[in-house]
């Protein structure tokens, strides 16, 4: 059985790989500051760079995708929140 510390340090080194691949970096942020939304404002986007070769010609196109709430072991990404604080 894998332990909880194997799954964990086995997930982060594919996610930083992943991450890596791609140029991108997990942002979590307080989108509305100040404005007391008991935490729902919190919001969690993958920037990907653009990049370019030694040419300057684009090799990828920048995006920001934002994250939601994984479910049922597919691709559906949902944003959901909870109605209680």
């Amino acid at each position: 059985m894998r332990t909880a510390e194997q799954t964990r340090t086995e997930f982060l080194a594919k996610f930083d790989a992943l991450l890596r691949e791609f140029d991108a970096t997990l942002v979590v942020d307080d989108h509305y500051r100040g404005y007391s939304d008991c935490g729902r404002d919190l919001r969690a986007i993958i920037e990907v760079s653009p990049t370019w070769d030694n040419f300057g010609n684009p090799t990828q196109e920048g995006v920001d995708i934002e994250l939601g709430t994984y479910r049922d072991g597919g691709m559906k990404l949902t944003k959901e929140m909870n109605d209680e604080c």
